[in-house]
């Protein structure tokens, strides 16, 4: 749960110094800095996601009837898949959101750089 609090905070933190770079040419370097630790702590992505707790609780053995996590009492919702090695929405949707901020990080970084050999 904190490297979900903490990506974000990044990834916040990365817009600010995107929209900073008027100001400086090494905000790009820092925002690009914030965008690629914020798509790193996304990871690893895990098959089997949709099966575990935000506490780390393994859901597979849980009863069926219910809808609580038996560790610390969260309302849990499995993740289904349509077809066999198929990644779970939420998996999948993280894996997305961390491909566009590698990308972005890059990007900046590559205009942080442009502008480092022009000037």
């Amino acid at each position: 749960m904190t490297k979900k609090i903490l990506s974000s905070v990044l990834a916040y933190a990365g817009f600010a110094m995107l929209l900073a770079c008027w100001l400086s040419p090494s905000a790009l370097l820092v925002g690009s800095v914030c965008f690629l630790l914020s798509a790193s702590l996304k990871f690893p992505i895990r098959e089997d996601e949709g099966w575990t707790c935000s506490c780390g609780y393994d859901l597979s053995f849980v009863n069926p009837s219910s809808s609580k996590c038996p560790e610390c009492g969260v309302n849990i919702e499995l993740e289904w898949s349509s077809q066999l090695g198929e990644l779970p929405r939420a998996t999948a949707k993280r894996l997305r959101a961390a491909t566009i901020q590698f990308i972005i990080s890059f990007v900046l970084l590559g205009v942080y750089f442009a502008t480092w050999l022009y000037n």
